[in-house]
């Protein structure tokens, strides 16, 4: 009996070790999702994409002061 047991799992299964999941911040997947989007409205390409971004803060800051 033992003999045909060992025929029903040929070829031997090699098993994987188990990785615990990454967690990841909910809020860094947000942002990575919007500049996916950004560049495929506009077709820009991801260093494009960062520089609007840059650039939206910066204007962003020069309208509203820092101890506002």
């Amino acid at each position: 009996m033992a003999g045909v047991l060992e025929y029903l799992r040929w070829p031997p299964v090699k098993r994987q070790p188990i990785t615990p999941p990454v967690r990841i911040n909910p809020a860094v997947l947000e942002l990575e999702v919007a500049k996916e989007i950004l560049g495929e409205i506009f077709g820009a390409r991801p260093g494009e994409v960062e520089e609007m971004i840059r650039q939206r803060l910066a204007d962003r800051s020069n309208i509203y002061p820092a101890n506002f």
